[in-house]
């Protein structure tokens, strides 16, 4: 059995045994499987410090996975120093090799002035490329410093085009901000029966609106029964 078959297999000693040498001999692929048996503790004691040890020459080596990891231990102190110039570095260099959480991370560091500098338009050009690859929280922080004209300029369209493809992928907020710019007629033309149903589902995901009541003035009850069915149609097909 080899040391991969092994860790698929979750007989960790075993996989332990086979990817030691191979790691001090350089293999890349056995340091960064050890780097995860240390750092999540499969088989032996949570070890973070040895983990970074095996993430990061692995890391060095351009793998932008261990980059991701190791720069969440820089930024956590954990196995290392904490070191918030470091971190970023590793999710910098991951990022830009297309590693999506690590957009994500570096966004998150730029947009709160964690551990660096604040820089906002740095933490929407991160934010767009995570968004551009599927990552839901990106593209309703996105969406929102559209709509604030928080480090690009205020677009209400943009805004509403990744608050949609977030509430789409079921994330309460987006579709909560979704369902009052149609209420607004902000980014979009003003649909009440459409701004009925994102409320709806928002409420559903347990982000309840008041402005759902308001709109309940706005549409006679046939409409509210039109806007509830395509709430619940939007509802089944996504919980398959």
């Amino acid at each position: 059995m080899t040391g991969f078959n092994a860790y698929e297999n979750g007989d960790y000693a075993q996989a332990l045994a086979h990817f030691t040498p191979l790691a001090e001999r350089g293999d890349s692929a056995a340091q960064y499987n050890l780097g995860l048996i240390y750092s999540e503790g499969l088989g032996v004691a949570e070890d973070p410090v040895t983990a970074a040890r095996w993430f990061t020459p692995v890391a060095e080596k351009g793998n932008s996975r261990a980059q991701f990891i190791l720069g969440g231990m820089y930024e956590r102190g954990e196995g290392v120093g904490q070191n918030h110039d470091t971190a970023t570095l590793w999710y910098l260099k991951a990022a830009e090799q297309g590693h999506m959480y690590a957009q994500y991370h570096l966004a998150g560091k730029y947009y709160a002035g964690r551990g660096i500098a604040q820089n906002l338009p740095a933490a929407a050009q991160w934010y767009s490329r995570a968004a551009q690859l599927g990552h839901v929280n990106a593209q309703f922080n996105l969406g929102l410093m559209y709509e604030q004209g928080l480090g690009l300029a205020k677009n209400e369209r943009s805004a509403f085009k990744w608050y949609q493809l977030a509430a789409e992928q079921g994330f309460a907020s987006a579709q909560t901000n979704l369902g009052l710019m149609y209420l607004e007629g902000r980014g979009v033309s003003q649909d009440f029966q459409r701004a009925y149903k994102w409320l709806s589902i928002a409420r559903a995901s347990g982000a309840h609106h008041p402005a759902l009541e308001i709109l309940t003035d706005k549409l006679s009850i046939n409409e509210i029964a039109q806007a509830q069915e395509q709430a619940r149609s939007w509802q089944t097909e996504h919980s398959r």
